[in-house]
C-alpha cells in the first residue's frame, strides 16, 4: 500500500500515480490518500472528475488536522510511505518516477511484489 499525506495541490502526481495503481492493483497494491488541507467534498468532487479510484479521507476542516499524520511522524506534506501488507513502513518517500532509484514507486513495487 502507498499511503499520501498531501495539500490539495498534490493531486498534480496523480495521473502518474494512476497508470501505477492501474497495473498493479489486482497484484494486492492499495493507495490510501490522505488530504490534510481541504473539504471531503472538494477531494471527492476532484478524485471524481480525475478518474482517481483509490481511497481518499480527509476532514470537513481546512485547518491542517493532524489527527492522523503526527502519531505517524508527518511533519510536512506532501509525504509518502510505502507500506506491507502487516502494516510495516518499509519507505518514506517514495513517488512516481522518482530520480533515484530507491525511491521510485514501481520499482520498489516489482521487489515488494516479487515481479
Amino acid at each position: 500500500m502507498l499511503a499520501i499525506f498531501f495539500c490539495f495541490l498534490f493531486f498534480c502526481l496523480n495521473e502518474r500515480t494512476a497508470r501505477i495503481y492501474g497495473v498493479y492493483r489486482y497484484q494486492g497494491f492499495e493507495i490510501f490518500s490522505v488530504c490534510l488541507h481541504a473539504s471531503a467534498a472538494k477531494i471527492e468532487a476532484t478524485a471524481k472528475e480525475h478518474d482517481l479510484p483509490w481511497i481518499h479521507v480527509c476532514h470537513d476542516r481546512i485547518d491542517g488536522n493532524t489527527e492522523w499524520a503526527t502519531p505517524l511522524g508527518i511533519q510536512s506534506v506532501p509525504t509518502t510511505m510505502l507500506v506491507d501488507q502487516t502494516g510495516n513502513v518499509l519507505k518514506f518517500g517514495v513517488r512516481p518516477m522518482h530520480t533515484r532509484e530507491e525511491l521510485d514507486l514501481e520499482e520498489n513495487l516489482k521487489k515488494l511484489l516479487k515481479l
